[in-house]
């Protein structure tokens, strides 16, 4: 019987393209992990810039809102005008404009008190004006060159308080008489506040108290005079004349007379 040599090269060429199919597998892998990759960081991208333009939306409704409420003050928000400062048309589309691919869908915020949604704050202190508010911002971006988009929605509940400058008032008083009987003197204390206004603690003046409103003013404390009953009206020193348009409310019954003199008085207001 007669043999022939084998061919090596016949038996290479299987091996050849299994490693050819191998690494063609492989680049394939690569490249779709590449791709993957690339597709979440710039879907990652698009949602951190849009939430960057949903919480702008947020910061500028908050403050948007405070100055609202000072510029209407001794008023108070309601729903209309909290709606007529948070829309649409008051997102910052100046720092986050369309042609950069950001559009805002929605932009609101509503007055809350005990946890409900109301049209007008109806239990704000006298003292210090607390206003509760819910807002909502809605932003999508989508790259202007093309590629994912991304959609966020926002919520932010906060809280503006108007608080008086001074919390407590110091009286130091001048001196008092052995008569009753008014006299301007340099221990005067004179209460006239312009809005609603509510005074927690004591007071006492070694000489006349004067007291009145134009809104409410109301005492929760004891409120005495070294000179004579407190008097519901302005001052002889005062420039301006006539009476208050409304009386005070006493908490406490009728101010009486204090034959005390003291140094002085802190009460908070």
């Amino acid at each position: 019987m007669k043999t022939y040599p084998l061919n090596r090269q016949r038996g290479s060429l299987p091996l050849v393209m299994i490693l050819i199919l191998a690494l063609s597998i492989a680049m394939m892998g690569v490249t779709s992990y590449v791709n993957t990759a690339a597709k979440i960081v710039t879907q990652a991208e698009a949602k951190i810039k849009a939430s960057h333009a949903a919480e702008a939306a947020l910061e500028k409704s908050m403050a948007d809102l405070n100055a609202h409420a000072l510029s209407i003050r001794p008023g108070t928000p309601d729903l209309a005008g909290v709606t007529g400062v948070c829309n649409l048309s008051t997102v910052p589309t100046t720092l986050f404009p369309s042609s950069q691919g950001y559009t805002f869908t929605r932009n609101i915020a509503v007055p809350i008190e005990n946890g409900i949604p109301i049209t007008t704050f109806t239990n704000a202190s006298d003292a210090t004006k607390t206003y509760h508010y819910v807002s909502e911002a809605s932003v999508t971006y989508a790259p202007p060159g093309g590629g994912p988009t991304a959609t966020v929605t926002m919520q932010r509940a906060f809280t503006h308080q108007v608080i008086p400058l001074f919390q407590y008032a110091i009286f130091f008083g001048g001196s008092a008489t052995t008569t009753v009987t008014p006299v301007p003197g340099n221990g005067d204390l004179e209460i006239n506040p312009g809005q609603n206004f509510t005074v927690g603690g004591r007071v006492h003046s070694n000489n006349n108290v004067y007291y009145g409103s134009n809104a409410t003013l109301t005492f929760q404390g004891v409120v005495t005079s070294a000179m004579a009953t407190p008097i519901y009206g302005r001052s002889p020193r005062d420039p301006r004349t006539g009476y208050y348009g409304n009386d005070a409310t006493f908490n406490n019954g009728t101010p009486p007379i204090s034959p005390y003199k003291v140094d002085f008085i802190a009460f908070p207001l």
